[in-house]
């Protein structure tokens, strides 16, 4: 005789679940830039914020010493800090790293700093492979004053001037991270949005590194519709520097990546449609 059972009876806290989002802004960026990619994940999340790393704070010297571990330090705290309400085992942790931002994040996911990894991650142009011109400013990084002219957008830069510090800071990580890659951050499900003729990041490259992880998957953003003049290749964070269409598709393509049905999503990913 078949024994009926009651229906499990589940408390509000075992079914509450926690999302919780943290973005990080790249080299001379402004942090305040990343809120367009922060108003759109509050969809998916209870709290969501932007971090802010030594040399971008709009009150300090410009001129002030930056080094690797000090940044590595600040993403620790200020993750830690962002992802307090979303420990548990089911809750969500969305990462999200433009640039710099990105590879600070992968740079400590080998657990030497001890912090609770993402569940979701979206990297935009992540300065994980450099293109060969870059090593001109590498071959003068290491002095420990002076700065050069930033490249960047005027209206996205955070300074006129990236410290020599900051750009040696960056080569440490992307040296460090070269060494080490891939120990974790390679099981996490993650989009990599990529310009072809990115300026700084070498994006065929990383493209095909991208291919040897069934939960990573590679966008093609073509941003030759930016609206900000000049275009930026490598600045495409919200839709003016993507352009409308493409920042339409860089949404289209989160909201796939953190969908509820987890199952559903990471199937799509390791049939790589």
């Amino acid at each position: 005789m078949e024994i009926m059972r009651p229906p499990t009876q589940h408390t509000e806290q075992q079914e509450e679940r926690h999302s919780c989002a943290w973005l990080l802004h790249g080299l001379n960026t402004k942090p305040e830039k990343m809120s367009a990619l922060q108003e759109y994940l509050r969809k998916y999340t209870q709290s969501s914020s932007v971090g802010i790393l030594a040399g971008h704070h709009p009150d300090r010297m410009p001129n002030e010493v930056i080094s690797a571990s000090q940044w590595k330090s600040e993403f620790s705290s200020q993750w830690n800090n962002a992802i307090s309400d979303c420990t548990k085992p089911n809750d969500k942790r969305i990462f999200v790293g433009y640039s710099l931002g990105a590879l600070v994040a992968l740079s400590l996911l080998d657990g030497s700093f001890g912090i609770q990894s993402p569940t979701h991650m979206v990297l935009i142009a992540p300065a994980l492979k450099l293109r060969k011109k870059v090593a001109i400013v590498k071959a003068i990084s290491w002095l420990p004053f002076g700065a050069l002219p930033s490249l960047n957008h005027r209206d996205y830069r955070a300074r006129n001037w990236t410290s020599l510090s900051a750009y040696d800071a960056l080569f440490d990580l992307n040296n460090a991270w070269k060494k080490d890659a891939w120990k974790i951050s390679g099981t996490i499900p993650t989009l990599v949005f990529l310009a072809k003729y990115d300026e700084l990041v070498d994006s065929q490259n990383l493209a095909e590194k991208v291919k040897d992880f069934p939960l990573w998957k590679t966008i093609w953003i073509s941003n030759e519709a930016s609206t900000l003049k000049p275009a930026y290749h490598h600045l495409m964070i919200d839709e003016a520097s993507a352009g409308i269409d493409s920042w339409t598709r860089m949404k289209s393509h989160i909201d796939q990546l953190l969908n509820e049905n987890l199952e559903k999503t990471e199937l799509k990913y390791k049939s790589g449609e």
